[in-house]
């Protein structure tokens, strides 16, 4: 019992828990409100061989809505739905965003053909029975997320 109940507090304390400091985040958290997918390009990391494929799948998700609340995200394709989000707001250099997924040795230069600035980009990291998605904001205020080697571009509405 000890034990579970430090492992909780470990947790809580890293904000690792629904409802925690992470969570808690509310408004400081960017991604909280009702956001469209205005565009989709391939991610860097695949190959031309892919395109005519992602670019069906990538024509599903343009235009659709996306709200986030501190409870739920909700959306029409239950991919990207979840509830008991859990948060986490975060801070990449270049070589991290998108999980680690853009290719080397230019990462940087990549990350700047995005919409991205030089050094740390403010991002948010979602946790959800679905998965782990990393939500990253751009200076312009939209925010670029990956899903299915697509990068798709979230414009708050």
């Amino acid at each position: 019992m000890i034990a579970r109940l430090g492992a909780a507090a470990l947790l809580a304390a890293a904000g690792l828990l629904h409802g925690t400091a992470a969570n808690a985040a509310g408004d400081k958290n960017p991604l909280l409100g009702k956001w469209t997918i205005t565009a989709a390009t391939h991610a860097p990391w695949t190959s031309a061989a892919q395109a005519a494929e992602l670019d069906t799948q990538a024509k599903k998700y343009v235009g659709l809505k996306i709200l986030f609340t501190a409870r739920t995200i909700l959306s029409k394709d239950r991919n990207l739905r979840c509830r008991s989000p859990s948060y986490q707001l975060t801070n990449f250099p270049a070589d991290a965003l998108f999980q680690s997924s853009l290719p080397q040795p230019n990462q940087e230069e990549l990350a700047q053909s995005l919409g991205f600035r030089p050094g740390l980009s403010a991002g948010v990291d979602v946790s959800c029975s679905a998965g782990l998605f990393s939500y990253h904001l751009r200076p312009d205020g939209n925010v670029l997320f990956a899903y299915d080697n697509v990068i798709y571009t979230l414009t708050k509405r």
